[in-house]
């Protein structure tokens, strides 16, 4: 059968793990591999919040120059 989705093989070396994702993927009636999905999708997003929570912080001095929304649109 063949998907648009990408294919990608993932190993789980702590089998504590692999029951957790298991147990978390029957809960919510999903397959295992759409949970382990899920759980990529807000890792990356957490990595991607973070990163512009660095970058946010690295601007935030006190010599910022500080810029009224509606300007900042322009």
């Amino acid at each position: 059968m063949s998907t648009s989705k990408a294919r990608i093989q993932v190993s789980i070396k702590n089998p504590k793990v692999e029951n957790f994702l298991r147990n978390i993927a029957a809960q919510q009636n999903i397959s295992l591999s759409e949970q382990a999905s899920r759980l990529i999708e807000a890792g990356m997003e957490s990595l991607e919040d973070q990163y512009f929570n660095d970058l946010a912080e690295s601007r935030d001095t006190d010599t910022a120059e500080f810029i009224i929304h509606e300007n900042a649109w322009k």
